[in-house]
């Protein structure tokens, strides 16, 4: 493990620097599309997991793997070929991932994280705590669901059962608590657009959220189902 040197030798303030999904700038079809903001929420949260205080993800104008292009773009990232009129400056689909990242953390930055175990290696689960309880809850099911997939699009069951720790009546009635959910909604994994948070898009001009939010009311004791190629967030 890349922690171990800094952990024996007694460094307990650890930063991820110069990060990113792939180097050189990121890959088109792959740093630039929907399932890139899938892995930087899985990315960014085992890394907090693992001790690292602040993780730094590298950017510039037309790198691939951006949150955002700052400026207008006169020629491709993709290819380089001219654009004519430019691209404005716009989002990306990891900008979604920084989204559902900000909402787990929290904003009282006492959060603890932690990975809960979930049976599909393709699927990860975190939990923040603050002053000891639990507080949210997040999911993220990296099961490719291509713009070429066929059939139904699959689902994997989450059970909620972490969130009742105590025993007997404490924990009948905690059972029956419910919770709420945001979902980030993506139609394909390979997509470059579309993608929404809660029921709204920040692809818009002024990065100002389009659509009525939709927050998910939860029985903790039914679970959620989570298809492929998706993530959600539980709030308790």
């Amino acid at each position: 493990m890349f922690l171990a040197v800094p952990l024996v030798r007694g460094l307990t303030t650890l930063f991820c620097r110069e990060t990113n999904s792939i180097a050189c700038h990121g890959a088109p079809g792959v740093s630039n599309t929907a399932g890139a903001a899938l892995w930087t929420i899985d990315y960014t949260l085992q890394a907090a997991t693992l001790g690292v205080k602040e993780v730094f993800f590298h950017e510039g104008i037309g790198y691939k793997y951006n949150f955002f292009q700052p400026v207008s773009l006169n020629r491709s990232t993709i290819d380089g070929s001219p654009l004519d009129p430019p691209l404005a400056p716009h989002i990306q689909p990891v900008y979604y991932g920084g989204l559902v990242i900000n909402t787990f953390v929290g904003k009282t930055g006492s959060a603890q994280i932690v990975e809960l175990p979930i049976a599909d290696s393709n699927v990860a689960g975190y939990a923040a705590y603050e002053h000891g309880r639990l507080a949210r809850a997040v999911f993220v099911n990296l099961h490719a669901w291509l713009a070429s997939s066929t059939d139904d699009r699959p689902a994997v069951h989450i059970d909620l059962d972490f969130a009742s720790e105590s025993s007997g009546a404490q924990a009948d009635e905690l059972w029956s608590r419910t919770a709420t959910a945001r979902r980030l909604v993506i139609e394909h994994a390979d997509d470059t657009a579309g993608l929404r948070w809660a029921g709204q898009s920040y692809e818009t001009s002024d990065l100002r959220p389009r659509g009525r939010l939709v927050l998910e009311r939860l029985v903790l004791s039914e679970g959620i189902d989570l298809r492929s190629t998706e993530a959600v967030l539980v709030e308790f």
